[in-house]
């Protein structure tokens, strides 16, 4: 049996159940969106997930939570919505390591500050065991979390993304910031590569920098460029607001594209214009 055809007899089995999610949703986008739109994007997102999905079982719940955030992105896209909210994309080729790790710990440091979201160009069937597990060693939990593929709803919605080995895949639109940050990917790592503790005689110890691998320099870059965001996605997303002096002196870039540290890092920045209103910054660390 080809992919198609398994998809699309996952499809038949579950479209009382679909239909059930698009009259949930239905009733709460009363007067947002009609009927027929949601059930679209209902159907259309179980297939684009399915596509990609080990288990099965619980593909209609996460659907429904994906669809949600996709109407709640085209609504504010399409001012539908009136939010003081701004909200960041990290965008990465599978949506199991870099991204995933990006919007967890900037989810932490905004405190309900920013929407964050996270996306792959091409997204594989689950997370990476190891970025999962040194997350939890974070106190962070993303066993809930999945792929999600990147669609055009959720980039529209965002003031700032953050492209991570993908940025041809993102399209790009008017009056927003876009950052490509150049990562290792931590994805298909060791744990120990990753992992930003370590045991030693029955006691967790920091890990010395000789057993840091490409993981943990990704997750350290990513925790530092963290602290950037915050002010910026503000900035870009009303910028009459009058920013705090801690956030001013986080923005970028005079702190660099990876955060508080990088008075300590030498870097280059390279603007290069995609239309008259925006520009597209690539970072890069010159270690």
């Amino acid at each position: 049996m080809t992919e198609n055809q398994e998809t699309s007899l996952g499809l038949q089995d579950n479209t009382e159940v679909l239909q059930r999610i698009s009259e949930r949703l239905t009733e709460r986008f009363t007067g947002v969106f009609a009927a027929e739109t949601i059930e679209r994007y209902v159907f259309e997102s179980y297939t684009a997930l399915a596509r990609t999905a080990k288990i099965t079982t619980h593909l209609p719940a996460t659907t429904e939570h994906f669809v949600t955030d996709r109407l709640n992105a085209l609504a504010k896209s399409k001012g539908a919505i009136d939010t003081d909210v701004p909200e960041v994309l990290f965008v990465c080729v599978q949506n199991a390591g870099r991204s995933q790790m990006a919007a967890a710990l900037l989810t932490v440091e905004a405190k309900g500050r920013i929407t964050v979201r996270s996306a792959g160009s091409q997204p594989a069937a689950e997370l990476d065991p190891a970025v999962v597990t040194a997350m939890s060693e974070m106190g962070l939990d993303l066993t809930r979390n999945y792929p999600k593929p990147l669609t055009d709803d959720v980039v529209r919605a965002s003031d700032v993304v953050i492209t991570m080995g993908c940025g041809d895949s993102c399209p790009i639109y008017p009056g927003k910031r876009y950052e490509d940050w150049e990562l290792p990917e931590p994805a298909n790592q060791p744990l120990e590569t990753l992992s930003t503790r370590h045991r030693r005689h029955g006691t967790h110890a920091t890990r010395p920098r000789r057993h840091q691998g490409q993981g943990h320099q990704a997750l350290r870059r990513i925790e530092l460029g963290r602290l950037d965001l915050i002010p910026l996605a503000l900035r870009v997303h009303n910028p009459k607001r009058t920013l705090s002096t801690k956030e001013r002196t986080l923005l970028p870039p005079q702190q660099g594209p990876f955060g508080a540290s990088a008075r300590s890092i030498r870097w280059k920045a390279t603007w290069r214009s995609t239309s008259s209103r925006h520009t597209v910054l690539s970072a890069t660390m010159l270690t």
